[in-house]
């Protein structure tokens, strides 16, 4: 495992972590704000395969932090960390289908992403869902759904109409945890998600 210490003193750029719950915009907000920086995206869904499967919880702990360490410290800081899993250490331990009760609104933990901001001095921001409606958030969900992610690719419409609703019910925790944690937090409405976006970017990018 790299040195936290080593590797923070090592960094020459300052990383970007962007952590939400699904379908809120992580993702497009991460390409755009490494294209703009030189960065590359590193993708939690992506490295999160690394330490899958591992059977005992501390090996996991201590895998989960290796990966990170070895992928920020080898991009020398130059890269932006998009994903949800920064956000709840456990959820992912629990299923590939998720058990809904994950998404009641409860305990909403920012301490992975902000423990690389301690380590790394990286700048981290919470993206929350704010879709205008029910109706263009189920729909997100399906797209989500569609593209093959094998956490959710495998659940029925029903099973999605309850995990779109509470994400938003998780969204607000997030914006809590968030304010706590003194962390930005940003919402792109679907009816101006272009110009949300747009202030979501130049507020990342002015941390640069």
């Amino acid at each position: 495992m790299s040195n936290p210490a080593a590797t923070q003193g090592a960094m020459s750029h300052r990383p970007v972590v962007i952590t939400g719950p699904p379908r809120v915009g992580k993702s497009i907000a991460a390409d755009r704000v490494a294209r703009a920086l030189g960065f590359i995206v590193m993708a939690a869904d992506e490295l999160r395969l690394s330490f899958w499967g591992l059977a005992d919880r501390d090996e996991r702990q201590a895998k989960r932090r290796s990966v990170y360490d070895d992928a920020i410290y080898g991009s020398d800081g130059r890269v932006v960390v998009e994903g949800w899993d920064l956000m709840l250490h456990d959820m992912l331990e629990k299923s590939l289908r998720f058990e809904l009760g994950a998404f009641d609104g409860g305990r909403v933990d920012l301490r992975h992403a902000v423990d690389l901001r301690t380590r790394f001095g990286a700048r981290v921001f919470a993206f929350g869902a704010a879709l205008d409606d029910a109706g263009t958030r189920i729909a997100a969900m399906r797209r989500h759904a569609q593209s093959g992610y094998s956490w959710i690719a495998g659940l029925s419409d029903a099973e999605i109409l309850p995990i779109a609703e509470q994400s938003r019910t998780m969204s607000l925790s997030l914006r809590d945890a968030a304010r706590t944690a003194d962390v930005p937090y940003f919402e792109c409405r679907s009816a101006s998600f272009e110009n949300d976006m747009d202030r979501a970017v130049a507020a990342i990018l002015a941390t640069a």
